[in-house]
């Protein structure tokens, strides 16, 4: 199944691209990005923190949905949305 992932500023920047189409097997959020860090090693450096865990700042949006826990099932045709907000004043 083909899974599109979009990543916001700054992320994109990390990754080199606004969005990328990925062929899966039957898996988890969790188990693709586990994939996606693997093959973007600077990536993990920004939504990990010290204990290897996502990052609280970082946020996962499956199809227009706020996700707290990445053991969701994907479908064919998702589109996982990773940002970290940037707030300043």
């Amino acid at each position: 199944m083909e899974i599109t992932l979009k990543f916001l500023k700054p992320l994109n920047d990390v990754v080199g691209q606004n969005e990328l189409s990925v062929e899966v097997e039957n898996g988890t959020v969790e188990s693709l990005l586990a994939d996606l860090l693997n093959d973007h090693p600077k990536l993990a450096e920004e939504i990990l923190d010290e204990k290897g865990e996502l990052d609280y700042r970082v946020n996962v949006i499956l199809n227009d949905k706020p996700l707290n826990d990445l053991d969701v099932n994907l479908n064919d045709g998702d589109l996982l949305t990773l940002f970290i907000p940037i707030s300043g004043g």
